[in-house]
């Protein structure tokens, strides 16, 4: 790796469309300017996924264990490491802050489900809309 001060360092704001997506990304809760980052370059072409595919993408989706006649268990499986990581830390962070996000995550953890996966999940979806609408979480009004 380069230690010198010649070194050029990597920007994220040389391209339109990424100055374009980064507001949408940051006005969401628990998302700040080193998620948006991640989801900006690890996450392709958002907004033009599907809700199903984007969660997938991320590894927030539900994939079934069956077998037969056993029933199994649904697990989140796949995806791109970096972006489950991504979506699970702004998640929390989401459902300690946002209303939006804290009353789903305590009614999720009242009826004994896995609820960090569940506000991930939203927040993926989330994502996908905002950024395919080209809206900021604020003019949606989720806050009201």
């Amino acid at each position: 790796m380069c230690r010198g001060r010649s070194c050029p360092r990597p920007t994220l704001a040389a391209d339109t469309l990424l100055d374009r997506k980064r507001p949408i990304l940051t006005s969401i809760p628990g998302i700040g300017q080193r998620i948006a980052a991640v989801l900006i370059t690890d996450l392709p072409k958002p907004g033009a996924l599907d809700r199903k595919a984007a969660a997938s993408l991320a590894g927030m989706a539900s994939h079934p264990t069956q077998s037969g006649r056993y029933p199994g268990r649904h697990a989140i499986a796949g995806g791109r490491p970096c972006l489950l990581s991504a979506f699970y830390m702004a998640g929390m962070v989401a459902a300690r802050t946002c209303p939006t996000f804290k009353e789903p995550y305590r009614a999720t953890r009242a009826a004994g489900k896995p609820a960090k996966v569940v506000t991930g999940r939203r927040l993926v979806v989330l994502v996908n809309a905002l950024v395919k609408d080209d809206k900021t979480f604020a003019e949606i009004n989720l806050m009201a």
